[in-house]
């Protein structure tokens, strides 16, 4: 006999989130370890499979860890830029505190929703991220070249 196969009922499905799936892979990985170690001659070389499934929750994890990266880089980013086009600590600070607001609410809306961080929402955070970003930082690069005296008149301006 050259191979054989088992086949388990695994606890975890495709809808969990992703570092409970990611906790089970783990787990049986774990076990295939310590069986490997353990395992008489001819019985090493144990390998788990399970279709595209641990592939799909490599990539959740990249996508997921990419997208707070990248959320990270931007806030760094946009202060640097706002600090060059402002010129304006407060201005700078206020900005940012919109864009945190901004992903934040995104954030929290997607977890009161009971919706799991996957490919897709990891996709959509990053790109309404970036258009609050662009957003933000049109705004107040506007507010800050107006040539109006009043604030009222100047965010009035900023928003035309």
């Amino acid at each position: 006999m050259q191979y054989f196969t088992v086949t388990i009922k695994a606890t975890v499905s495709g809808d969990d989130i992703s570092s409970k799936k990611w906790a089970y892979y783990l787990e049986l990985e774990k076990f295939v370890d310590d069986f490997n170690k353990n395992a008489p001659k001819g019985l090493k070389g144990l390998r788990q499979a399970a279709r595209d499934a641990w592939g799909q929750i490599v990539a959740e994890q990249a996508f997921i860890s990419n997208s707070r990266k990248g959320i990270t880089l931007a806030v760094f980013f946009t202060t640097a830029l706002l600090l060059i086009v402002t010129k304006n600590y407060v201005e700078t600070f206020l900005s940012l505190t919109s864009i945190i607001a901004i992903a934040v609410t995104i954030l929290s809306t997607i977890h009161l929703q009971g919706w799991n961080l996957g490919v897709a929402e990891s996709c959509g955070t990053t790109v309404v991220f970036g258009f609050a970003v662009d957003y933000v930082v049109h705004l107040s690069g506007a507010y800050s070249r107006s040539k109006k005296k009043l604030r009222e008149e100047k965010t009035t301006e900023a928003i035309r």
